[in-house]
């Protein structure tokens, strides 16, 4: 819309874009810009800055100083050799401290896009980043006022400085705690009264007014006020949702038009436009392998280091906020378009964090080692709802002395008004975060199922903040540093007493359905109904409990049932095993195995008082509907595997009633229709391509 195409036009651009409207627009886009800084300011945990490694630190030092050298080399070396005006230069010059600087908002509001923010390379390109922004401030800031002040020998532009920073603190010590006043009469769970909300929209534009008076662009300076405000709940999540309608997704927009408006192809005249391109690439080079070559001596893998360094070359909106000319900004954006929308799909080809979850050693409930007993879970919790089903399925996994269980208790919360997500102990979550962040509820409910299994359980608890969109990540990366049996997630829908649907997530959904594909472990699937047929306590209550196994054939049905029969021998359990068998086998079918699989578990059964096995001979997927129906109302707990022999006749007709498929053709069945028993849906950790060919040992 601007003067290289419609904008050529003088009838089009008074009518739609006229410097009144123009001056309107770019205020708003001002308004949107401080906004949006305050926004991601306010996400950021300061207590995170202290906590940068050296890793990092070198990393984002070098990946700022060499494409400044570089920059700053080549436009000396042209500068000898052409005739620049002066405000060219100031252009160029502005230009090679643009390349050098990779924001922390842009590389956020990437990795966000990516994905990859809870990742190893996400975590570490929003550090690096904020070194990079570190150095870009003192830059900007310390040198060049004190180069003023040397040059002009007179003590003015340190006096400046000292206003500068005087101010920042007035920010800290009086607007900070007035703006954590409003927001403490907020109710906990309640919207925020619109009287609030504008008395912080006011406290925002004094703040990036007097920022300007000051001679510091109002976008940083909201920025750092909302690093001052504490993040996450309540304060920030709701300034965060507020200002993403407002500034985000409305004004933000605007102001990237506004720039647009300045690009004029017609201003690139050569060969000056060559000159400056020149410059502008050798930057990029230069931030390239400021960041490769330092992390390859830290060892980080060679695909890895090549997206850190693609990562750090992206630019964004606080790139375009300086002030250039029309042709030195022309070709900045043209390169900046370029650069950040190839690094998308490079990235997304070069970087896949579920590669380090392709363990070679396969773990399993079945392939427990003979010599380590312990089985090890991975218990994932959304909110206070889903601790008691767990709790009871921990309960019925039968904690011994000979067969003790390590829980690791993964707390997942939506990353809401934060910016960076956070994977760590609660003990070092409590230090750096806000009250409140870890649930003491839920703490406290697994701290009593360890002292009621006191030296046969031993929980340890974790707390991940990150989007669902790849909250996978942590729990996948926590399940193979402790090398975890199994992991059990929740299902994404919850029961009302009346059997009626009270929740159901989508996100919760596609996190479940992220971590059956890349999980490095078994996985299970915990759909409750406890509170449809009343709570049912395995140790509390006098009647016993009782759980039936379905084996229809496959790895899966067989990691389902060596959990069974784990659960078997506590001795307030029963357990009931259910085989499906086909009245008419396929030619390619693998009965035989699951024969000598039958056969094991029917000699296992002789001395077993609290375990029976039965026989269900069927036709096809109706016949197999119709012997689950018929064990309605008899047990507590069904457990099942996701998949089963391919084109079984024992479900065939079962995919005709899909509805999530992401359980296996029986498991959808029992999530979907209307029984009353819980359901646990079990998945073997599957083979995947660059696996070892380990031989799983037979039931």
């Amino acid at each position: 819309m601007g003067p290289s195409f419609f904008a050529q036009h003088k009838g089009y651009s008074e009518k739609l874009f006229s410097l009144q409207s123009r001056l309107i627009l770019g205020t708003f886009a001002e308004f949107g810009i401080m906004m949006h800084s305050f926004k991601i300011g306010v996400q950021v945990n300061p207590h995170l800055l202290m906590k940068i490694g050296a890793k990092e630190l070198v990393v984002g030092l070098t990946g700022y100083i060499v494409p400044l050298v570089v920059s700053l080399q080549a436009f000396r070396v042209i500068k000898y050799d052409t005739s620049i005006d002066s405000e060219l230069e100031a252009g160029i010059a502005a230009v090679a401290m643009i390349n050098a600087l990779t924001s922390f908002v842009v590389t956020n509001s990437l990795l966000h896009d990516l994905n990859i923010l809870n990742s190893d390379i996400g975590r570490m390109a929003l550090s690096t980043s904020i070194v990079s922004d570190f150095c870009g401030w003192l830059m900007s800031f310390v040198v060049v006022n004190i180069g003023h002040a040397l040059t002009v020998s007179n003590y003015r532009p340190l006096m400046e400085v000292a206003i500068l920073l005087s101010y920042y603190c007035f920010l800290f010590l009086v607007v900070r705690p007035l703006v954590t006043w409003i927001a403490d009469h907020t109710p906990q769970g309640k919207p925020m009264k619109e009287s609030h909300f504008f008395a912080i929209i006011i406290v925002l534009l004094l703040v990036g007014l007097t920022s300007q008076c000051l001679g510091q662009p109002a976008f940083f300076s909201t920025f750092i006020f909302g690093l001052f405000l504490p993040d996450g709940p309540p304060l920030g999540a709701i300034l965060a949702q507020k200002f993403d309608i407002i500034g985000s997704a409305v004004l933000v927009p605007i102001y990237c038009t506004i720039t647009g408006f300045k690009v004029d192809i017609a201003s690139l005249r050569a060969p000056m436009s060559a000159t400056i391109e020149l410059v502008i690439i050798l930057g990029y080079i230069g931030k390239f392998t400021g960041t490769l070559l330092p992390s390859l001596y830290f060892e980080i893998p060679f695909w890895d280091a090549l997206a850190l360094a693609v990562i750090m070359c992206c630019k964004g909106i606080v790139d375009l906020s300086i002030i250039i000319n029309t042709q030195v900004l022309s070709l900045l954006i043209f390169s900046m378009v370029i650069m950040t929308g190839l690094a998308t799909p490079i990235v997304n080809y070069l970087y896949d964090p579920s590669k380090r979850y392709m363990a070679y050693i396969r773990k399993t409930i079945m392939n427990t080692d003979q010599e380590d007993l312990e089985l090890r879970i991975l218990v994932c919790v959304h909110n206070e709802e889903n601790v008691y089903p767990i709790i009871n399925l921990l309960e019925a996994s039968n904690p011994t002395r000979d067969n003790p269980i390590s829980i690791f208790v993964l707390q997942l919360i939506d990353l809401s008004g934060r910016a960076a997500s956070v994977l760590l102990p609660n003990q070092k979550l409590k230090k750096s975060y806000s009250k409140g962040t870890c649930s003491e509820h839920i703490v406290n409910a697994f701290n009593q199922f360890e002292h009621h299994n006191q030296g046969y359980a031993m929980v340890q608890h974790f707390t991940s903040i990150a989007p669902y969109g790849s909250m996978h990540n942590d729990i996948c990366t926590l399940a193979l540093d402790q090398k975890t049996n199994i992991v059990i997630i929740p299902f994404h829908k919850q029961w009302t007493i009346g059997g009626n649907i009270d929740h159901s997530s989508p996100s919760i959904r596609t996190l479940n359905q992220n971590v059956l594909i890349k999980a490095p472990c078994s996985v299970g699937v915990l759909i409750d109904r406890g509170q449809m047929t009343g709570k049912r306590s395995v140790t509390k209550d006098d009647s016993n409990y009782h759980i039936a196994m379905l084996f229809a054939g496959g790895a899966d049905d067989k990691e389902a049932l060596a959990y069974g029969m784990r659960m078997a021998e506590h001795p307030k359990i029963r357990l009931t095993v259910i085989w499906f068998k086909a009245l008419r086998p396929n030619r390619h079918s693998k009965s035989v195995v699951d024969i000598d699989v039958m056969d094991d578990v029917r000699a296992f059964t002789e001395d077993k008082e609290n375990m029976t096995h039965r026989q269900e001979i069927v036709k096809d997927g109706a016949g197999t509907t119709q012997v689950i129906r018929s064990i309605e109302g008899i047990f507590d707990l069904i457990i099942v595997g996701r998949h089963h022999e391919p084109d079984s006749p024992i479900t065939i007709g079962l995919t005709e009633w899909s509805v999530c498929p992401e359980l296996g053709l029986i498991g959808d069945m029992l999530a979907s229709s209307d029984f009353t028993f819980s359901v646990l849906v079990v998945q073997q950790q599957p083979f995947r391509c660059g696996l070892k060919d380990i031989q799983t040992k037979d039931f």
